[in-house]
């Protein structure tokens, strides 16, 4: 037998100091991965939370506790529930579904968190499946990144686009309604002008056709019979004027709601009279309307600086759309004036019993040409250039409807509109 050429080499002796030296025990390796992994967590900007298949927080980190406002004693074992909307509750119960079911993780955009303080916020959040021994879900991993800025820097944006859109429009309708009123007023002027006169001469041939109807009998008349065309003349004539009219002030309210007013805003001006001088011009409408109106003047009322006319034509616009809203003379109308001493500002109220708005609608009642008495002749005006004068005055127009049940419509002008004024009582 041949030998190998190759000497054998004897092998070394290992160290079993080195050998300590360069290996750990896989525990040790394990319990290291896991602080450094905790480490990281707990200093990284974004939120990280873990729960359990239930939505009770197992885990999370400091950026967690400061998004949601509670402590981490308060927070551990907390349901993801108590910190949410109901609405919002029930989408992340769908997310949180979809993976356990699909195990494919989610990226969950504007879930809204409410904070420990009753505060509000919006949160981007991942959502990824934590998996036990056996591969099974046991629970749920991801980042909460607070988007609330952001969410708020696009709603101005957005406001600021549809300001734009809106300032668009006025200078388009601005340059329609300044061709148009002329277009409309001059045929309708004619109408006007002429109408009184063709009942002054249908007035004085009446007694000769008369007379002819005593003596041969009934004839026929503009296709009618003479005794049927003579009672519905005047109502005709009283429609052709009333229809003129009503061209004329909604032209005139279209203009009002495109002009740049120049009317004088520096005025000192007394609420009380205002709404005293706007009952007086209604009273005929408010006796039609109904048998239950009542008015209550603020006493000690301080004026504020604006211009009566205008503020004049905010009362008229409430109290008549108040009269419209009735389905009966028996339900009521109620009008006010206060000065509320710990808000510093003037409160006109304009209640009324009437059939109230849906709450879907109401949002939308100061829109231009926006109504829900369409079929009845109306356009939509009164209020939009009514919230526009309250503005200019530099209060706030609000409303609050119970369907079935009424409207009340409330004005606030706050004092330090009053320029100077001295906060005294107005003389009575």
């Amino acid at each position: 037998m041949k030998r190998s050429l190759t000497p054998k080499l004897k092998e070394k002796p290992r160290d079993p100091g080195r050998q300590h030296a360069h290996a750990k025990k896989p525990g040790k390796m394990v319990q290291e991965n896991d602080e450094k992994y905790r480490t990281i967590l707990q200093n990284i900007e974004e939120g990280y939370y873990e729960v359990d298949v239930t939505g009770n927080l197992t885990f999370f980190n400091d950026a967690m506790c400061r998004i949601v406002g509670y402590s981490r004693e308060e927070l551990l074992g907390m349901n993801n529930r108590r910190y949410m909307s109901e609405e919002t509750a029930r989408t992340v119960f769908r997310t949180f579904n979809e993976v356990y079911r699909t195990g494919v993780p989610a990226k969950a955009l504007d879930w809204e968190l409410i904070r420990k303080d009753g505060t509000r916020r919006f949160l981007e959040i991942s959502v990824s499946p934590v998996r036990g021994t056996k591969g099974e879900p046991v629970g749920f991993y991801g980042i909460a990144r607070d988007i609330t800025e952001r969410k708020q820097a696009e709603e101005q944006a957005r406001l600021h686009q549809q300001q734009l859109m809106q300032a668009s429009k006025m200078v388009a309708l601005g340059t329609l309604v300044s061709s148009v009123a002329h277009e409309i007023n001059n045929p309708n002027n004619f109408i006007m002008l002429n109408a009184p006169l063709l009942r002054e001469a249908w007035e004085s041939g009446k007694a000769i056709l008369d007379e002819y109807y005593e003596k041969n009998g009934d004839f026929v008349l503009g296709g009618l019979r003479y005794s049927e065309f003579r009672d519905q003349v005047s109502v005709l004539f009283s429609g052709i004027l009333d229809g003129s009219k009503r061209i004329k002030q909604i032209v005139e309210d279209l203009k009002d709601f495109v002009r740049r007013d120049s009317s004088d805003m520096d005025q000192s001006v007394d609420m009380n009279a205002v709404l005293r001088s706007a009952v007086s011009l209604l009273s005929h409408l408010i006796m039609k309307s109904t048998t239950r109106f009542t008015v209550r003047y603020g006493q000690g009322l301080p004026p504020f600086r604006g211009n009566f006319q205008r503020f004049e034509q905010v009362l008229i616009n409430l109290i008549q759309n108040a009269c419209q809203a009735l389905a009966e003379t028996c339900c009521g109308i109620f009008v006010s004036t206060a000065y509320r001493e710990e808000e510093k500002c003037l409160v006109l109220t304009v209640q009324d019993e009437g059939m109230g708005i849906p709450a879907d609608l109401l949002p939308r009642i100061t829109d231009p040409f926006f109504t829900t008495k369409r079929d009845s002749g109306g356009v939509g005006l009164g209020l939009s250039i009514s919230a526009r004068i309250v503005k200019e005055h530099g209060g706030t127009l609000r409303f609050t409807s119970n369907p079935g049940k009424g409207t009340t419509a409330e004005v606030f002008l706050p004092v330090n509109t009053v320029r100077g004024l001295p906060l005294e009582p107005i003389a009575r």
